[in-house]
This record gives structure tokens, sequence and C-alpha cells, in this order.
């Protein structure tokens, strides 16, 4: 009867509350500001890095590339700190 009471006494110790939920991570826009800041009145679409991929999707050339839609952009996304006029635009 000692052993049964030694394996009692271990799993009596396992902790019965839940565990914290992950946190969420950032956006790749939210990553871009973060490290970059933003650019007050500028838009993505009008960033010389943003690229059109052959099907159409919007990347940014500053931010990883891949094939997927996690890092697909927006053109209408507030600009990052890394924003540069497209040859033909002003700034205001």
């Amino acid at each position: 009867m000692t052993a049964l009471t030694d394996w009692d006494a271990l799993f009596a110790a396992v902790p019965t509350t839940p565990a914290a939920p992950p946190a969420r991570r950032l956006t790749p826009l939210e990553q871009m500001h973060q490290v970059h800041g933003v650019t007050p009145g500028q838009r993505c679409g009008d960033c010389a890095f943003l690229l059109t991929t052959y099907l159409g999707y919007f990347k940014c050339e500053r931010f990883r590339l891949t094939h997927g839609p996690g890092t697909d952009w927006r053109k209408k996304w507030q600009a990052c700190g890394l924003f540069q006029a497209t040859e033909g635009e002003s700034d205001p």
C-alpha cells in the first residue's frame, strides 16, 4: 500500500489551473510600424517599395516576401517609416 500512496502524492501536486492563452502575434503591418515607425499622411499604395506580383497581389519589398497570403499588403494601409515616394509622386 505504500507504493500506491507514493503515486497519489506525486500526482496530487500537479496544478489544475488552466494555462494562460498564448499572446497574439503582431500582423506584418504592426511589425513594420513597431520597428520603423509611421509616416503620417502617406499610404503604402504611394510607396516605391510596394510590389505587385504576377497574380495581382501586393507585397512590401522591405518586409519578407513569401508566396502566401500572410504577407499580402494593402494599398490603403498607413505607410511605415521606410516610406519613399514613387517616381513622379511629389511629397505634399
